[in-house]
C-alpha cells in the first residue's frame, strides 16, 4: 500500500445525497462508470442539472462525478455556483475533496471544518480533515482526528494505517508499536506502515519500529522476513537483509520464505556459487524436507541450467508423487527448453494422473487458445483450473483469454477485470496481462480501459527490454486513437 492510494481511495469516493431522485440518478451514473462510461454518467447527470437548476444537491453530484473524472477545474467552477445557504455537510466534503486535488489545503480545511460542526459524526470528512491537516503542516492536530476516528470505529483499517504512518513520520515510535499491538492483525498493519513511510524516503523510524515489533517472539520471525524484504527492496543493502533472514530459524514458519529471498539476494548480487551452496547444505541438513528441494529446482530453473532443475524437481518427487508444482514443473522445463510438444505431452499425462493439477491445465487452456485449437477443450480445462483455484490471476486470465478467442466478450470482460484486480494487489505487473486487459476492453468497447491496458503493457515490455512486442501493441493503441 502507500499513501497515495490512502489519499486517491479518499477522494474519488461518491457522496450520496437524502434526494431520492438525485441519488437514484448518482447511482445511474456510478453504474456508467464502473463499466467505463464515462461521458454517459456525465450526459446523465447535466441532462438533470439543465432541467432542474434549482437543484444543488444534483449541481453536486455532477460535481463529484467531475471530480472522479479528473476534471477539478470544472467540478470547483459548479461547487462555487452554489448559494452558501444550500451547502450540506455532504456537498461541503464534495467541493473539500476538489479543492485538495487541486492543492488549496487551507480552503478545503475551512470547508471540512464547517461540515464537521454541521456533521459531527462523518467519518470521511474527519480522515480527509486529517490529510488536509498534514498538509498545511499540522501534524499534531491530524493526529488527534485519527486516533479519534479509531475511537468511534475501531475497525477502520485506513485510518489506523494513515496514523501509523504519522506516527512514523514524526517518529513517535512508542505509540505506533501500541497502535499496532492494539490491532487484529499486528504484522499486516506493521508491514505496511513500514513500507509506506519509507516511499516517503523516511527509513530511520521504520527500521527502528520493526526493531522493537521484533523483540516480540510471538511476531519475530514473519517481521524478520518483511523487514529485510523492505530494506531490500529499497535499496538499503543486501548484506543488511541477509543479517536479519539469519535470524529465522528452521523451524520457523517462514524459513522456506527467507531461504528463497537469501537465494534471490544472492543470485541478485551475481553470486550464484553462494546460493547453490546454501541449498545444498540446506537439502543435505534436512533430506525430507521438499521446500528445499523445491527452491534448489526453481533457482536452477531461473539460471536456465535445465538439467540440474529437473533433477530436483524428480527427487522432489520421490518424496511426494502427487506434488503438483513438481509435476508442473518438470513438465514446464521442456517448454524452457523450446520442446513444446514435449511438454504438452507431459502435461496431458500430469492431468491424467492428477485431475485437479490447475497448473497443468491452465498451461494446456492457454496454449489451445493461443494456436485458435479446440477451444471448447480449452474453456473446460480453464474454468476447471479456476474453479481449484478461483484467486490466481494468471487463470482468469487464461479463462478470460479463451472466452475471448470464443468471442465470448462480455465473459472475457468479467474475468479480466477480476484478474486484473488481484494482479493490481499482488504488486506485479505482467505485460502480457495487462495487453489482455486492451485487447478485451476493445472488443466491449471499453476505449478508456483498452487504451489505459494497452498503455501499460508498452511501458511494461519497454521495462523489460521486449521492443518488438512493445510496438506490436504501440499499434494497437494507435489504431484505437
Amino acid at each position: 500500500p502507500s499513501s497515495e492510494y490512502s489519499y486517491n481511495f479518499l477522494l474519488s469516493r461518491p457522496v450520496m445525497t437524502p434526494s431520492f431522485e438525485v441519488s437514484l440518478l448518482a447511482l445511474r451514473a456510478d453504474l456508467f462508470v464502473q463499466s467505463d462510461k464515462q461521458d454517459e454518467a456525465l450526459a446523465l447527470m447535466r441532462e438533470y442539472c439543465s432541467s432542474h437548476p434549482q437543484d444543488m444537491r444534483a449541481k453536486s453530484a455532477l460535481a463529484t462525478l467531475m471530480i472522479r473524472n479528473g476534471q477539478i477545474k470544472e467540478a470547483l467552477t459548479i461547487q462555487e455556483s452554489i448559494p452558501e445557504k444550500d451547502f450540506t455537510a455532504e456537498m461541503r466534503f464534495a467541493y473539500a475533496q476538489a479543492l485538495h486535488m487541486k492543492g488549496d489545503f487551507a480552503s478545503a480545511e475551512k470547508q471540512l471544518r464547517i461540515a464537521l460542526r454541521t456533521k459531527k459524526d462523518f467519518p470521511e470528512a474527519m480522515t480527509l480533515l486529517a490529510l488536509t491537516l498534514e498538509k498545511n503542516g499540522k501534524n499534531a492536530e491530524a493526529e488527534e482526528y485519527y486516533e479519534k476516528i479509531l475511537e468511534n470505529d475501531d475497525g477502520s483499517p485506513s485510518s489506523r494505517l494513515l496514523l501509523l504512518r504519522l506516527y512514523l513520520l514524526d517518529e513517535k515510535i512508542d505509540k505506533a508499536v501500541q497502535a499496532v499491538l492494539s490491532s487484529e492483525d499486528p504484522v499486516k498493519f506493521a508491514v505496511s506502515a513500514a513500507s509506506i513511510a519509507m516511499d516517503e524516503k523516511n527509513f530511520n523510524a521504520p527500521v527502528r519500529f520493526l526493531e522493537k515489533l521484533e523483540q516480540r517472539s510471538d511476531l519475530a520471525g514473519e517481521l524478520y522476513f518483511y523487514h529485510a524484504s523492505l530494506l531490500y527492496a529499497h535499496g538499503m543493502g543486501a548484506e543488511n537483509a541477509l543479517r536479519i533472514l539469519d535470524k529465522i530459524n528452521y523451524e520457523d514458519s517462514n524459513f522456506i520464505s527467507a531461504a528463497k529471498l537469501k537465494t534471490q539476494i544472492l543470485l541478485d548480487k551475481k553470486n550464484p556459487a553462494a546460493a547453490y551452496s546454501m541449498l545444498e547444505k540446506l537439502i543435505k541438513e534436512h533430506p525430507e524436507d521438499i521446500g528445499p528441494i523445491i527452491l534448489a529446482g526453481d533457482t536452477y530453473a531461473q539460471q536456465k541450467q535445465y538439467a540440474k532443475a529437473e533433477h530436483f524437481y524428480r527427487k522432489a518427487l520421490e518424496l511426494d508423487p502427487g506434488h503438483a508444482y513438481a509435476q508442473y514443473q518438470l513438465a514446464y522445463q521442456k517448454e524452457l527448453q523450446g520442446l513444446r510438444e514435449q511438454a504438452l505431452d507431459m502435461m496431458e499425462r500430469i492431468i491424467n494422473i492428477n485431475p485437479k493439477n490447475s497448473l497443468a491445465l491452465n498451461f494446456i487452456a492457454y496454449h489451445l487458445a493461443e494456436h485458435d485449437q479446440d477451444l471448447d477443450k480449452a474453456l473446460d480445462y480453464a474454468a476447471r483450473a479456476v474453479a481449484i483455484e478461483p484467486q490466481a490471476d494468471f487463470m482468469l486470465d487464461t479463462l478470460a483469454w479463451v472466452h475471448y478467442k470464443r468471442k465470448e466478450y462480455d465473459e472475457a470482460w468479467k474475468n479480466i477485470q477480476k484478474a486484473h484486480m488481484l494482479h493490481s494487489m499482488s504488486g506485479e505487473q505482467d505485460p502480457v496481462l495487462l495487453e489482455h486487459v486492451g485487447d478485451i476492453a476493445s472488443a466491449v468497447g471499453a476505449a478508456a480501459a483498452a487504451r489505459k491496458g494497452w498503455q501499460d503493457a508498452i511501458a511494461r515490455f519497454k521495462h523489460q527490454g521486449q521492443e518488438a512486442d512493445a510496438l506490436r501493441v504501440r499499434r494497437k493503441l494507435e489504431n484505437l486513437q
